[in-house]
């Protein structure tokens, strides 16, 4: 079965090391979500597809810089092969670091500063 909602969402791209500074974006995203379970064990799947995500420039001490942010598009896909679930269903991200046989995550987001038009993905 899968899972589509709307859900806010927020994070923080650690960028400063080659952009000068971080990006924290908050917002909304459609999040699509699949548990399924098979023989080898519960596998949990999750991406998202941006809604409407907007962000703000902080220091790598997290103090902020004044930069406004839009975030342009940007996908995300995390899969779980033996997945520890909550008992609401939801993952166990800590508990599934530590058991699952297979992780894998992968994200790209592209932002664009809004007063100078300069994007970073």
């Amino acid at each position: 079965m899968t899972i589509t909602e709307n859900v806010p969402f927020s994070a923080t791209a650690l960028i400063s090391y080659c952009w000068g500074e971080n990006i924290k974006f908050s917002g909304t995203i459609k999040n699509y979500v699949l548990v399924k379970t098979t023989p080898e064990g519960i596998q949990f799947s999750r991406h998202w597809s941006v809604t409407g995500l907007t962000g703000k420039g902080v220091t790598a001490s997290g103090i902020l810089t004044g930069t406004n942010y839009i975030v342009k598009k940007g996908t995300e896909m995390f899969f779980v092969k033996n997945a520890v679930l909550n008992a609401d269903g939801t993952l166990n991200v800590s508990a599934s670091l530590i058991k699952s046989s297979l992780l894998i995550h992968r994200g790209d987001i592209l932002f664009e500063n809004t007063l100078t038009g300069a994007t970073i993905l």
